[in-house]
């Protein structure tokens, strides 16, 4: 079995993660966690990437994994790299907004208790991670013409990648 992209830097773990914005009919997949960290909230479904696979390889794994469905990677909506996104040490995250190309057969993975879809104006409070801003960013993303002229909110700027061509994709 390969192993994750997680090594230690200066004691620190370092890895490199792959997560997931899957949309159907305006509505967003979540996972409710059934490990730590963030054991019981709500997270967007993704994971580490293994040495032997591609980026896109590692998102296809691990929603998979995690979901049971099948995805179209569409495109790669932004990074994520604040310093404190991961309690466990130093995560790096590359967020791609996909496409569900199955249903959810499974209500429960060895790493998820539930597995739903939420509309984007009821999410749920308990989102695990960093979660909760990528979601925002999203939200802006679709609903906001200007939303890649708008500024991030973190303390670095980004540059969102997802093409404008996508965007009318999650407009009601």
């Amino acid at each position: 079995m390969a192993k994750d992209i997680d090594c230690k830097i200066s004691g620190k773990r370092f890895a490199l993660n792959v997560d997931a914005i899957i949309m159907r009919d305006n509505q967003l997949l979540l996972i409710k966690r059934n490990k730590e960290p963030f054991k019981g909230f709500w997270s967007l479904p993704g994971g580490r990437v293994k040495l032997n696979e591609t980026i896109v390889g590692a998102l296809l794994r691990e929603i998979k994994e995690e979901t049971g469905i099948k995805i179209q990677p569409l495109d790669i909506f932004d990074e994520y790299s604040t310093l404190d996104r991961d309690p466990r040490g130093r995560f790096v995250s590359i967020v791609y907004i996909c496409r569900p190309l199955s249903e959810i057969k499974k209500k429960k993975t060895q790493e998820a208790q539930d597995i739903k879809y939420f509309s984007l104006d009821n999410l749920p409070k308990k989102l695990g991670f960093d979660h909760k801003d990528i979601i925002k960013d999203f939200i802006r993303y679709i609903y906001t013409e200007e939303a890649e002229e708008s500024e991030p909110p973190v303390e670095t700027p980004r540059v969102p990648r997802p093409s404008p061509s996508i965007r009318p994709l999650f407009q009601v």
